[in-house]
């Protein structure tokens, strides 16, 4: 078996339970921590649609090969859309680790993002309601190679984050009731 690539090695505490924090990436590429309450900025990726970059800040887990799963929830419906990926986290000097670089992320970086739970929002055929402006629940899961694992729900609001033309087609796609009709050439669904 090839030996892996990944320095991070285990954070924190390996007889302690797993700690998380929620993360997640705003419109200009900035990591922020995610509240209970906050915005959750939904984004245009190169992938078309629209999402949300989710994160973590985590101690007490295997760094390497962590299983990242993002996961939005309609409160009305009880409808999901999920996002899951393996990735490394970024050893940071007080012993955590963390998803993404710690720097500002060009978010039209398909490596970049990749970092993050992309959670596809948009077009919205999901949801009971506009997929914006409005509360829904966040969940997201870790889980390391050790099967340790952590969790954390928390409300958040999804709001439409690039100015112009792009929040106008973010509106449209998002809203309740989206059935395919055109939303400008900023929509990014073909």
């Amino acid at each position: 078996m090839p030996e892996s690539s990944c320095a991070t090695g285990f954070l924190g505490d390996p007889n302690k339970d797993p700690v998380i924090e929620l993360r997640a990436l705003r419109i200009d590429g900035t990591d922020v921590p995610l509240k209970d309450g906050d915005d959750l900025a939904i984004i245009f990726p190169p992938q078309g649609g629209r999402v949300a970059f989710v994160g973590v800040r985590a101690t007490n887990v295997d760094g390497c090969a962590i299983q990242l799963t993002g996961a939005l929830r309609d409160p009305i419906s009880q409808q999901v859309r999920l996002e899951g990926r393996t990735l490394n986290l970024n050893r940071t000097d007080d012993g955590w680790g963390t998803t993404g670089t710690g720097v500002s992320t060009d978010i039209a970086n398909s490596d970049a993002i990749s970092q993050y739970s992309n959670i596809p929002l948009c077009p919205n055929q999901w949801a009971s309601q506009d997929v914006f402006d409005k509360t829904f629940e966040l969940e997201v899961v870790v889980v390391d190679k050790r099967n340790k694992k952590a969790d954390v729900k928390i409300n958040v609001v999804p709001r439409c984050a690039e100015p112009g033309t792009k929040e106008t087609a973010c509106r449209c796609l998002c809203k309740n009731g989206y059935s395919g009709e055109p939303c400008g050439e900023d929509a990014g669904v073909k």
